[in-house]
Parts: structure tokens; sequence; C-alpha cells
């Protein structure tokens, strides 16, 4: 299971980040918990360690808890059984389109491809694709190339190299504070990543699907 903080640090940040209308479509209970503090009180229990919250919220943090961060089978902080997520790559430029992490989701500040969870009607790359046009605002033509999966108890999330004609200019949505496009040197080099990118970016199989394509 999650461990208290890191579920209650999330809760936060979600909160924030609908305080700041930063998110849409906020929970209620979520934005019950923004609403009951101030910007100055959250960020102050997103940054340190803490172990209760305080009384008149512990009912909307259950709730939260039970329905959001525990949705996982293991018990592992991961937004569901089943995610997907694209590293998008330019075939007419060759270069890669990736997404800096706000300081609102866990693991924050980091490099990352677009993704997210798959929802129980959506097979992987539906929900890839989805994904990435909520966090990008990308809605054209992109062809999905499988890659690394990674696996882990209860939890699975499927990589896609996104092949797309031209390079464009993303809508950022509240999970992403940035974004770059860059040669596979450069995506190599780029730091922080998080383990996600790092894992794929690892995948002999999965490099040699990139190096094909950006020959």
């Amino acid at each position: 299971m999650p461990s208290k903080s890191k579920s209650q640090k999330r809760l936060m940040s979600w909160a924030l980040a609908c305080k700041n209308g930063k998110a849409k479509n906020c929970p209620s209970n979520v934005q019950k918990v923004g609403d009951s503090m101030t910007k100055k009180q959250l960020k102050d229990y997103i940054n340190t360690d803490y172990n209760e919250l305080p009384d008149k919220i512990i009912t909307s943090f259950k709730k939260y808890n039970e329905e959001i961060v525990y949705d996982n089978k293991s018990g592992l902080s991961f937004w569901g059984n089943l995610g997907a997520g694209i590293l998008p790559l330019c075939i007419t430029t060759k270069r890669f389109l990736v997404a800096l992490r706000s300081e609102y989701v866990d693991i924050p500040n980091c490099w990352n491809l677009w993704g997210g969870k798959v929802n129980s009607e959506e097979n992987v790359e539906i929900a890839a694709k989805r994904e990435f046009e909520e966090e990008s605002g990308y809605n054209g033509d992109i062809e999905l190339i499988p890659a690394y999966i990674f696996k882990t108890k209860g939890f699975e999330y499927h990589n896609f190299i996104g092949l797309i004609s031209n390079e464009y200019t993303p809508s950022l949505d509240w999970e992403t504070q940035d974004y770059e496009w860059l040669t596979f040197d450069e995506l190599l080099e780029l730091e922080p990543k998080h383990f996600g990118l790092e894992k794929l970016l690892n995948d002999n199989e999965s490099l040699e699907i990139i190096k094909n394509y950006i020959k």
C-alpha cells in the first residue's frame, strides 16, 4: 500500500492544482480539500514530511483515498492496474517531444513521455492517444509503434513510439509545466528523467525501434 505521506501528498497536489485553476473536472472531494485550506497550507503539506491531516479534511481524504489512490490491485501508488503512454517522434525532423512533469503530480519536475491510466472501457492504444491529446492538445494523425512494457506486481505500463508528421506547439494541462523537442542524442543526455522514460531508453528492443525511425 502507498505510504500515507505519499497518498496525502498526491491529494494535496491535486487540490492545489484545482485551487490554482490548473486542473479540469476536479472531483468534489478533492475540491473540498482545496476549499478548506489556503494555498500556503496546501504547499506546506506538500513540501513537508507530515503524518496527520487536519481533522476537517479527514473525511474528504478517506473518500479520495478509497476511490483513487488505492485503485491498484497491488496496493502500489499507480493509477489503476494498467497505464499507457507515448513518446512522440516527428518523422520529418527526427526529433522527440518530451514533457516536464509539473509540481502537482507524483515524481514532479522531471522529464517523461505523455500518458496515464487506461480506463475500463479502453484498450492501451486508445488510452495512450487520449492521454496524449489531453496533456498536449494534439489531435492529428499518429501511428503507434509498441515498445517497452513496464511490469510490476499488479501493474503494467505500455509504452509506444508515436510517429507524427510535423512538430507542433503543445497546449499543456496542469500535469505538465513545459515541453521540449529533442534530437535522439539530446534525449539520451536529458536530465532529470522520470524512471519510466529511463526504463524505455534502457530497453534494447525499444532502442532498436527508435533508431530504425531516425536513420
